[in-house]
């Protein structure tokens, strides 16, 4: 009796030890309980497309769910995710870029390493990693103003594309990687170990601490002085549109320096800049440009701005791509005819001893080219002015075979004369007009000039044989005169 009690209690022990180890097989935690629950949390809540939940966002259907807090099967479908290899594994990585939303919070993961919700779709409404201390790695978007990074002193590399309002970046120390936007300021007096920056909003920004500095890209709207003078190991550098100065004298390693579409920049220097490589300035409010020192420059772009073909920059022998077409049209304003017209200075143009002249061509408002008579070219590059083109705007285009590219047009708009024509035939088309103390009739007719005071005396007369007469006035001085034609015109002018 006592041999076979003794069996059976064997036989039931065995018995419960085998199925223990089946049930203890079957429900062993391979994920760790605190993280599987901060994932639960932030699945439940809605996403950013309608009617449905992170949950569909991250790879999980409703049956998935159903048994989720007894089973781990669904853990391993849930995108993104990266787990080591402690027992149970704890969650390390993160990268989500689906249309996720709602209030993330995995400070239950402690040992989370990485956490990347940056997509532009992602569409967050609270991000708090304050208990996240082992964070090297956060990248995130979404539609929260504040966040808190100053429990995330290990912090290596930090992304933010959500518009904030302020940020503090006192405690973290070891950052080398930054990206943020919407802070007019930015305090990075206590990150020396910054190597990237990019931000965008800034008004001000202060980089005399940041010495480590390689790479800027500050493209506001609204920075618009910036003094990269301690930035000696900078070799990247792009800004935007509202900056107006710079000092990269001291920026001997740099090697690429852009400017965005639009610069306010009127001066810069880049005579100390001797490894650089890449400039591209583009619509910007540069009138001269000096590259002569940057023999290392393969890409030169200096398009759009208000340079001419006597200013732009002579391209260095080193350089494979040069843009320097278009530019800026040069405007002349409203002028009097009796001025005329300077374009001396882009007359001709020398480069390593070879002298190219520029050609100029006139059209008018309809595009049609200006005939001589309107327009006298003075084979300098200055042109005298018909009375004709009274109340007209006429355009140069001027080419310069050193820039092939380049097409200059130069437009201004000739004031209202004041003479005045009287008894004038609808055929007959003459103009009379003063200028730097000559009298000049133009006009097809041949005919008899006579010139009269007003009271009638006759001053002066002489044969119009060719198209155009000048007449001295030096005698006739602050006086009026009725000037008239044998064709049958007249007409008065005020000689001062």
């Amino acid at each position: 009796m006592n041999s076979f009690s003794g069996y059976k209690t064997f036989y039931w022990s065995i018995l419960f030890l085998y199925f223990s180890t089946i049930f203890s097989a079957t429900y062993a935690q391979t994920y760790h309980t605190d993280d599987k629950e901060a994932l639960r949390r932030f699945l439940r809540q809605a996403s950013a497309i309608s009617g449905q939940c992170n949950t569909q966002q991250l790879g999980l259907t409703p049956t998935d769910t159903s048994n989720w807090s007894t089973s781990e099967e669904w853990v391993g479908k849930v995108t993104g995710l990266t787990w080591n290899s402690s027992s149970p594994k704890r969650l390390t990585y993160i990268r989500w870029s689906s249309s996720i939303s709602g209030n993330l919070d995995m400070g239950l993961c402690s040992s989370l390493v990485s956490l990347d919700c940056s997509s532009y779709f992602c569409s967050l409404k609270n991000l708090d990693v304050s208990k996240n201390t082992n964070l090297y790695y956060l990248y995130c978007n979404g539609l929260f103003s504040q966040l808190d990074v100053s429990k995330n002193t290990k912090l290596i590399q930090f992304t933010c594309y959500a518009k904030l309002s302020g940020l503090d970046l006192s405690n973290n120390k070891s950052l080398t990687h930054l990206t943020c936007s919407g802070m007019p300021s930015l305090d990075l007096s206590n990150n020396r170990s910054l190597k990237e920056l990019y931000c965008y909003d800034v008004e001000t920004l202060d980089l005399s601490q940041n010495t480590a500095l390689t790479r800027i890209n500050c493209i506001s709207e609204k920075l618009k002085n910036l003094d990269l003078s301690y930035n000696v190991n900078l070799t990247d550098v792009y800004l935007g549109e509202a900056i107006e100065t710079i000092n990269v004298n001291n920026c001997k390693s740099l090697q690429t320096l852009h400017f965005e579409k639009g610069s306010m920049l009127k001066n810069l220097d880049v005579t100390n800049n001797k490894n650089l490589t890449s400039l591209f300035i583009y619509s910007s409010q540069l009138t001269n440009l000096d590259v002569s020192q940057n023999t290392a420059l393969n890409f030169l772009c200096c398009s759009s701005g208000l340079f001419k073909i006597s200013t732009l920059p002579n391209k260095p022998a080193s350089v494979a791509s040069y843009i320097y077409s278009p530019q800026t049209t040069l405007q002349g304003g409203r002028i009097d005819y009796t001025q005329g017209i300077d374009l001396s200075s882009e007359f001709s143009r020398i480069i390593n001893g070879v002298t190219q002249l520029t050609t100029y061509s006139w059209f008018d408002e309809l595009d049609n080219p200006v005939s001589s008579d309107l327009i006298t070219d003075n084979g300098n590059g200055t042109f005298t002015l018909s009375p004709r083109l009274s109340e007209k705007t006429v355009h140069c285009r001027m080419k310069n075979n050193h820039f092939p590219d380049l097409t200059l047009q130069y437009t201004v708009t000739i004031n209202k004369n004041n003479e005045t024509k009287m008894n004038l035939p609808d055929n007959i088309k003459t103009s009379v007009y003063l200028s730097d103390g000559m009298l000049h009739i133009e006009g097809a007719d041949c005919e008899t000039i006579e010139i009269y005071s007003l009271n009638g005396k006759k001053l002066y007369s002489v044969p119009k044989q060719d198209s155009k007469i000048s007449i001295h006035t030096s005698a006739w001085r602050k006086s009026a005169l009725i000037v008239r034609g044998s064709s049958g015109w007249s007409t008065k002018v005020i000689n001062q």
